[in-house]
């Protein structure tokens, strides 16, 4: 299981508030144009390879100390989520997400009204986002297109700035060095991931019984049959 960074007292004054874009949300016309009006909007933004999420907010202190605002955002447009479900990739990182050690998660859905399919009926997707909202708690919010996610954005960094700096909080080394560990259990399951048919919920129970590839061997090996396996996971 991935160790949570340990959180710190905060102490001095003099903090600033920045938005971290992930790089990735830079490439095609919509994160361009994303980091256009967030630019116009007066955000200070910078951009990194983030290892979760593809808005994180952190406050920074003249000294150089830098700490999480508790605050991470994913932004689906309709394509993406459909391909995230698709692949299994929206509930590996969900669950990266909840094992990060940020207290406030945020899953902004862009543009769902004008899904075209993408091999994926919008009922799905519906789904996903409730999923999101009711099981696993997740701050979920609808926009329509780029230019209302990041009204959405800077209304988000706004709120977090009047709320202030935090009395205790995560190092932002600390979470970049335990956000990019990967642990044998999330390897092997994504392998699992790729098995047809085997979703979200039936890899979580099959780590619960065999959390690497080599559990699972010694398994099968004392078993000589999956009927034990069944029983266990239902």
């Amino acid at each position: 299981a991935v160790v949570e960074p340990e959180r710190v007292e905060v102490t001095g004054e003099g903090w600033a508030l920045c938005l971290l874009v992930d790089s990735r949300e830079r490439t095609g016309r919509s994160g361009k144009r994303m980091q256009e009006l967030l630019d116009r909007e007066g955000v200070p933004v910078e951009t990194m390879a983030l290892p979760l999420g593809d808005l994180l907010w952190v406050w920074r202190h003249p000294d150089g100390r830098q700490i999480l605002a508790d605050w991470v955002a994913e932004r689906k447009t309709a394509s993406d989520l459909a391909a995230s479900v698709l692949d299994g990739r929206y509930d590996e990182q969900k669950g990266r997400l909840v094992r990060s050690g940020i207290r406030k998660i945020c899953y902004i859905f862009e543009g769902l009204s004008r899904h075209s399919g993408h091999g994926v009926p919008l009922s799905a997707l519906e789904t996903a986002v409730v999923h999101t909202a009711f099981i696993t708690g997740f701050t979920t919010l609808e926009t329509a297109d780029t230019g209302d996610t990041v009204t959405t954005v800077v209304q988000l960094h706004k709120e977090i700035e009047t709320a202030g700096v935090p009395h205790t909080a995560v190092l932002f080394d600390a979470y970049l060095a335990s956000s990019r560990r990967t642990t044998d259990d999330q390897v092997f399951g994504r392998m699992l991931r790729l098995i047809p048919g085997c979703g979200g919920e039936m890899v979580d129970e099959l780590l619960g019984v065999c959390p690497t590839g080599a559990d699972a061997t010694a398994f099968f090996s004392a078993h000589n049959s999956k009927s034990r396996l069944q029983v266990r996971v239902r």
